[in-house]
């Protein structure tokens, strides 16, 4: 997924990215008997520290500036966005944790402003992060969608 956002630091106009997942395969031993649903449920990556060259190279190919960087917020490095005016990172809490932000959508017209493009997956490989439930849904059925080919 994907937004134009001004830049906190510089205020210049820069695309960001994000991964949304409509499912996902959890090990057996992250799966919850408490919350079976979750697993139907679309999740979204944060603080991403592993993924797979071909996703990366997809993404970057959009989002140059989406890349491994130090975050001394979350104090560990994550695969984060930078602003294309001034280099500085576009932290994960603030596009996904922020009411209203990139990509936290509190309704339908916020929701709009994202778009969607599917990242063609030749196997299945594992992404190493947090994941965080609630907004995919919201996010899915509301986001403009956007065909690329990987190339």
């Amino acid at each position: 997924m994907g937004r134009k956002i001004n830049c906190w630091r510089c205020d210049a106009k820069t695309s960001v990215v994000g991964i949304l997942a409509p499912a996902v395969d959890y090990p057996e031993e992250f799966k919850d008997p408490e919350y079976p649903d979750d697993e139907e449920e679309p999740l979204i990556f944060v603080s991403i520290d592993h993924i797979p060259a071909t996703i990366l190279s997809f993404i970057q190919a959009l989002v140059p500036g989406y890349k491994l960087q130090d975050s001394r917020t979350a104090g560990h490095e994550y695969y984060g966005n930078s602003c294309r005016a001034c280099g500085a990172l576009i932290g994960d809490h603030y596009i996904h944790s922020e009411p209203g932000g990139a990509f936290f959508p509190t309704n339908a017209e916020e929701a709009q402003r994202i778009y969607l493009t599917e990242i063609p997956l030749l196997e299945a490989d594992e992404i190493s992060a947090e994941l965080s439930i609630g907004r995919g849904g919201l996010i899915l059925d509301n986001a403009q969608r956007v065909v690329r080919k990987l190339e």
